[in-house]
């Protein structure tokens, strides 16, 4: 696994903090949940076979 770095993991980071903000708030929390897990997802290049045993999908 390889984590992005520079400017990339910057933007990410910053998206992601603005999220659980809004999880906590309870603003849309499902959604907000969802595309963090999206970024990191992204961030660890994780496969979908690997997300799928994240998700604990057949």
């Amino acid at each position: 696994m390889t984590l992005t770095s520079g400017l990339t993991f910057e933007v990410d980071k910053a998206r992601i903090e603005t999220l659980v903000q809004r999880c906590l708030t309870g603003q849309g929390k499902a959604a907000h949940e969802a595309e963090i897990d999206a970024i990191v997802a992204r961030l660890y290049s994780l496969t979908d076979a690997e997300l799928q045993i994240i998700r604990g999908e057949p």
